[in-house]
């Protein structure tokens, strides 16, 4: 995991491509697989310049990935509350909580807010993403002790904030890693996102799931697969795109997804942004869960991962992630706030579930 999220790997960046090439150095070496990369096209968001100003402070802040662009000289207005009533015209303040930012944001726009300043209440710096390609409205983000301080704070006027972004989308290559069994076709595919946000290390979002493939690879059962995808910080590009190019992919293959691993308990997540995931295959979990002497509560979460591209195209999918994660997606998530013991536990699991699954 620290070799994988040593730096910040959007997708299509350099150092994206650094971390397919040693996935795929490790899982050929297992000499268990047959492995392939296919590409895919996606617009991919660079970030050049931004700023944050509140009564003519510097606030130091992110950028949202994916925001609009500001006019040359910026966005000013009355910073509000996003929970005001009236925010026509105005810079309005967002706590992230049980809406994705993308969807918080959006709703701001349609009630006439010129940008949005975003924070997590339980963590560092967000690396927020708003909608693919492009918001309406441009977004930066605050820590959470930044963003609680001016939610709550007291003023005799409301405070004047200005936003500088300036941001361009390009066409750019995204990599799939597709690992097959040599003896055959699998009955489960494992999946994990490679990519990470930008300025984010993603050490939990998600070089855990990544290394969690990697530690698959090496296990002596067969009758799985393999699968890293890309662009899942882009609205799951990577696993639209195998997908659409992979029509070959049994219906009946199981696919569990891997993401967001190492900090708070696992869970099981019982019903993802996309919809309900599989009740079948959860209680498959349960059950090496119980084997090792553990349980996997249930978690209902506004966020999506990949497991919603496989879940719609007709396959039954779940999700094992962490929770509560409070540094994942944020400036911080770094291999420093990993649990040890978290990792054991998954790692025991996965050997459970897959012994259990090609008997």
């Amino acid at each position: 995991m620290a070799r994988l999220s040593q730096t910040p790997r959007p997708a299509g960046s350099v150092e994206d491509a650094r971390a397919l090439e040693y996935m795929r150095e490790v899982v050929e070496a297992t000499g268990r697989f047959v492995v392939e990369e296919s590409s895919f096209e996606f617009q991919r968001y660079l970030a050049d310049h931004w700023s944050l100003e509140v009564d003519g402070d510097e606030v130091e802040c992110a950028f949202a990935l994916c925001s609009a662009n500001t006019p040359r000289g910026g966005v000013e207005g009355e910073l509000c509350r996003s929970d005001e009533r009236d925010l026509e015209g105005k810079v309005a303040l967002l706590p992230i909580r049980e809406v994705h930012e993308s969807a918080a944001v959006e709703r701001l726009a349609r009630r006439g807010a010129v940008a949005a300043v975003a924070y997590k209440e339980d963590g560092p710096t967000l690396v927020g993403r708003v909608t693919y390609p492009r918001s309406s409205i441009p977004c930066v983000t605050v820590s959470g002790r930044v963003g609680a301080s001016l939610w709550h704070g007291r003023r005799s006027k409301p405070p004047k904030a200005e936003i500088r972004l300036r941001a361009r989308i390009e066409n750019a290559s995204g990599t799939n890693l597709h690992a097959v069994p040599r003896n055959g076709a699998p009955r489960t595919l494992f999946t994990a996102h490679r990519d990470s946000r930008p300025l984010s290390p993603g050490a939990i979002d998600n070089a855990s799931g990544s290394a969690f493939l990697l530690f698959l690879a090496g296990q002596g059962a067969q009758g799985f697969g393999l699968l890293s995808t890309d662009a899942e910080e882009y609205g799951l590009r990577g696993a639209w795109a195998f997908i659409e190019t992979r029509g070959s992919l049994q219906k009946k293959t199981d696919v569990v997804n891997l993401d967001s691993i190492g900090s708070g308990p696992l869970r099981l997540i019982e019903r993802s942004r996309g919809g309900p995931l599989s009740r079948t295959l959860n209680s498959k979990l349960d059950s090496a869960a119980r084997e090792i002497g553990t349980r996997l509560p249930r978690l209902t979460t506004p966020r999506g991962s990949d497991c919603d591209v496989f879940r719609e195209a007709g396959h039954r999918a779940c999700w094992v992630r962490s929770w509560p994660t409070p540094t994942a997606t944020t400036l911080e998530d770094t291999v420093a706030h990993v649990r040890e013991g978290v990792l054991c536990q998954c790692s025991r699991l996965l050997r459970v579930f897959v012994e259990a699954s090609s008997c």
